[in-house]
């Protein structure tokens, strides 16, 4: 399972949820995790039994969660250079393998013990001035592929390798060229997409199941992209235009034949001179891009969710967690669709003051599409959380037959008949509900609210 994380960027996101509408709230927190080191998330694996293992930038630190988000450990799996943990996953025996950025790799028991050296795939001993980093790396099917760098005898070269967590061993090729590697991700046909830095624009490359070459294309765009991942049918880049003095938020929609289908830039105003987007994903038919917005080093969180033809959805913009300052992963949780995982680096520091990695799990709401609601009457919705009470204004010719509230798993919550001015929700526990307004089989309105 891949997790978009850019090791060589910062961005910023919130815990977040808004409502189908187009306004917004701040989120449904399920947990939040704040490690004890300094540091940021790299990169996130779900276990055979759905614990997680958070591989962070600092100490050569790895934790373990619990499914509920609870600390098992966490434990420095290496007394090396290089304390950056590019990723952590189990193997089948449930040992861990864990792969730093320069390179070397390592393997603990369960329970981060027992650390052993086991090979260094980006440095060889054999061959003078030889030294590279890994600028991405992915699981699957007991595989880590890997994506980076190294340099020669003064020569760069591009890796991609792959180290087998079954039976430790590495293979890699080797490319010359003066491309620096950015991102990399496969989908579920295994088809495996790189994005290169290319001197003044970028290079794309995507490979088939069987690693033939689908595309390899120099891509005429000058703006700085940080992540690559795919869609439905056609690939996406989230990045940004400008430096930390002025900058835009960029998202392409690209074919696989290399053609820029659509793009959008998203503006800041007032106060603000910066958008960043430094990752994303495509989860439950939803383009969630996460970055960073405001002035300097004063930064908020941004989130911005597109359909797949680049219609803004929703977006959000909160600084509501002390520890949600920057962040760079975005990972669907297996088994919950309406789940999503969001980590980086926070502002809640340790006794150095130097900032420590997050993780948060928090819901993903579905976003009503205007398909499958009727457009025919203004409703609006006003809430009053000191009295338990939520106003329903609608036109005088209004008819509806059910007021109907759902919690977010789907289970009807509380039923109301007929015509309403106001819905008495005393008694309803705090949190997220979808409110459905129907007449007959018709949708009059579909909407997300908060009972506080």
């Amino acid at each position: 399972m891949k997790i978009n994380l850019k090791q060589t960027a910062l961005m910023a996101i919130s815990v977040f949820l808004v409502l189908c509408n187009g306004a917004e709230l701040s989120g449904q927190l399920g947990w939040e995790f704040a490690g004890d080191v300094a540091g940021q998330t790299s990169k996130v694996f779900e276990t055979q039994n759905a614990d997680l293992l958070i591989a962070t930038t600092g100490n050569s630190r790895v934790y373990r969660l619990n499914p509920n988000g609870e600390l098992l450990w966490g434990r420095d799996i290496c007394n090396c250079n290089d304390g950056w943990v590019v990723i952590s996953v189990e193997n089948p025996s449930g040992d861990l393998v864990h792969l730093t950025k320069n390179g070397q790799v390592y393997l603990t028991d369960a329970d981060g013990l027992n650390s052993r050296f086991v090979t260094n795939i980006t440095g060889d001993t054999s061959v003078n001035s030889r030294f590279g980093y890994i600028a991405d790396a992915l699981f699957k099917d007991n595989v880590i592929q890997l994506f980076g760098e190294v340099e020669i005898g003064g020569v760069d070269y591009l890796l991609r390798g792959k180290f087998d967590v079954s039976t430790l061993l590495a293979t890699y090729e080797l490319e010359i060229s003066s491309d620096a590697p950015v991102s990399m991700n496969i989908n579920d046909q295994n088809q495996r997409i790189e994005y290169l830095d290319s001197p003044g624009t970028g290079r794309i490359v995507v490979y088939g199941p069987e690693e033939e070459i689908m595309l390899d294309t120099i891509l005429n765009i000058p703006e700085r992209i940080a992540d690559v991942f795919f869609g439905p049918d056609n690939l996406f880049l989230a990045g940004r235009t400008g430096d930390f003095n002025g900058s835009e938020g960029i998202v392409y929609s690209i074919g696989y034949t290399g053609e820029i289908i659509w793009s959008r830039v998203f503006y800041p105003s007032g106060f603000d001179n910066k958008i960043y987007f430094f990752g994303g994903d495509f989860i439950d038919g939803q383009i969630i891009l996460a970055g960073s917005i405001g002035r300097g080093f004063d930064m908020d969180s941004y989130a911005v969710s597109l359909s797949p033809e680049g219609e803004t959805l929703w977006s959000d913009r909160s600084a509501m967690f002390d520890e949600g300052n920057y962040a760079n992963t975005v990972l669907a949780v297996s088994g919950q669709n309406n789940c999503v995982l969001i980590g980086g680096q926070g502002n809640v520091t340790d006794v150095g003051g130097r900032a420590r990695p997050f993780l948060y799990k928090f819901m993903l709401p579905t976003v009503a599409t205007t398909s499958s609601i009727l457009v025919d009457a203004e409703i609006k919705i006003y809430p009053n959380p000191n009295a338990g009470t939520l106003y329903v204004d609608h036109d005088p010719g209004l008819q509806y037959d059910a007021i109907r509230l759902y919690d977010l798993n789907g289970v009807l919550i509380k039923a109301f008949s007929g015509l309403h001015s106001a819905l008495d929700l005393r008694g309803i526990a705090t949190g997220m509900y979808g409110l459905q307004i129907t007449r007959g089989d018709e949708i009059v309105l579909s909407q997300w609210i908060w009972r506080n």
